[in-house]
């Protein structure tokens, strides 16, 4: 076996061990707010302007109802759903 038989032999374990060398799944934030899609169009614009800047993550907008927030907030923690971010209102 020559040298360069060994060392590609000895490369190429190395990259299918390594963890670095295998594609990574996509990150997903999730964000929470009871605003409407009309109110969250900015900030949407702005969240595809990230992604497009910073391939391999993308925002999802989870929507909730004003009514109903405190409630989605609370079950969405039992469950080990939260979103990553809350955008709660408060008087």
């Amino acid at each position: 076996m020559t040298k360069l038989t060994a060392y590609a032999i000895t490369l190429l374990s190395m990259l299918a061990i390594a963890p670095g060398a295998r594609a990574q799944e996509p990150v997903i934030l999730t964000f929470a707010a009871h605003d409407t899609d009309t109110d969250m169009a900015p900030l949407t614009a702005c969240f595809h302007r990230y992604e497009a800047g910073n391939p391999g993550i993308r925002i999802a907008y989870r929507q909730t109802p004003i009514a109903d927030v405190m409630q989605s907030v609370m079950t969405s923690q039992v469950a080990g759903a939260s979103p990553d971010i809350y955008n709660v209102y408060s008087i």
